[in-house]
């Protein structure tokens, strides 16, 4: 959701404002690269929308690499009506 990041008046810290168009493993490292070069404390996770589940599938399936990294790294921070946003640990 590239709202977010107007709304927060934040630059992403990648090129890819929403990890559906990080597709491939290149693609997805550079997202990580990006959270690791940047200490990013907080991420929104999932929205509640149809991002979440492309085609029906999780975005974890989709983009294992990055799911791997995000389970490592963040934590549930709040949950607001399916709205996840994560924390650094």
């Amino acid at each position: 959701q590239g709202a977010y990041y107007f709304f927060a008046n934040r630059p992403s810290v990648t090129r890819y404002h929403q990890i559906a168009y990080a597709s491939t493993p290149d693609m997805q490292m550079e997202v990580i690269y990006g959270l690791e070069n940047d200490k990013t404390n907080l991420i929104i996770f999932k929205t509640g929308g149809w991002f979440d589940r492309i085609d029906g599938i999780p975005s974890e399936q989709r983009h294992p690499i990055i799911s791997q990294y995000i389970k490592e790294h963040y934590k549930l921070a709040i949950d607001i009506s399916d709205t996840q946003i994560l924390n650094r640990m």
